[in-house]
């Protein structure tokens, strides 16, 4: 993760974001589409970076 969440809140806000920016991608619609359960959404890809200690 790329950052440390204080809640659970914290952490479902985040991966709704990541979501939601997701499904704007075509290459992770398609994959949606095919009835994938699990979305591996390269985090990079929808503008989130990791920042490295």
């Amino acid at each position: 993760m790329p950052m440390v969440f204080k809640s659970d809140e914290e952490l479902a806000e985040f991966l709704e974001e990541v979501l939601e920016k997701a499904i704007k991608n075509p290459e992770y619609v398609e994959k949606f589409k095919k009835g994938s359960v699990t979305l591996s959404v390269e985090l990079s890809d929808i503008g989130v970076y990791t920042k490295k200690a």
